[in-house]
């Protein structure tokens, strides 16, 4: 039975802020790793700079946030985005409303509860997140990080430790070098 405590961890950009956008239909995030009910999609989107932004999946985006995590359903991965930009427009469509303050802006719901809180730099609006903005999932959904962090273990062992992993169909260059001695 894998363990929910083991867990691996994805640097997400933690240079860059997501950054709240009046401009974009939809909230879009370079990379899966902060969604969950993820499904195919082949949308073309059209940047403001002209050029086409190929959507490659589609769910529910996980937002952590200086006042706590938000999910953001119809949200979608364009790997090349090169930032997250989450869509302002679902949050006034639920009655959300947004106060400026000199240097910063505040997202309410209808029942005046912050959503978040943003930065304004260089007027852009920057979501607060988390000093260590960092996504977890388990590692039963990488099993090629799990197999090298044990030490390289047979396949078969490692399937019997750790049943459901996937690791019967696992390929390791490190371990098919080594047996190519």
């Amino acid at each position: 039975m894998v363990s929910s405590s083991l867990a691996v961890c994805h640097n997400v950009n933690i240079s860059k802020k997501p950054v709240l956008d009046s401009g974009c239909s939809n909230t879009i995030a370079p990379t899966s790793d902060l969604f969950s009910n993820l499904s195919p999609s082949s949308e073309i989107l059209l940047a403001a700079n002209g050029s086409d932004m190929k959507v490659t999946l589609e769910g529910t985006f996980h937002l952590n946030t200086t006042s706590g995590k938000v999910l953001i359903p119809s949200s979608l991965v364009v790997l090349s985005a090169s930032s997250v930009l989450v869509s302002i427009g679902p949050f006034l469509n639920d009655g959300a409303t947004i106060k400026g303050f000199k240097g910063s802006a505040n997202l309410f719901d209808q029942h005046g509860n912050l959503i978040l809180s943003t930065k304004i730099v260089k007027n852009v609006l920057l979501i607060d997140t988390p000093t260590a903005n960092v996504a977890f999932s388990s590692l039963a959904n990488h099993p090629l990080i799990l197999h090298k962090s044990l030490g390289h273990p047979n396949n078969k062992v490692a399937s019997k430790m750790w049943p459901g992993v996937g690791f019967s169909n696992l390929s390791c260059e490190s371990c098919a070098l080594a047996k190519s001695h």
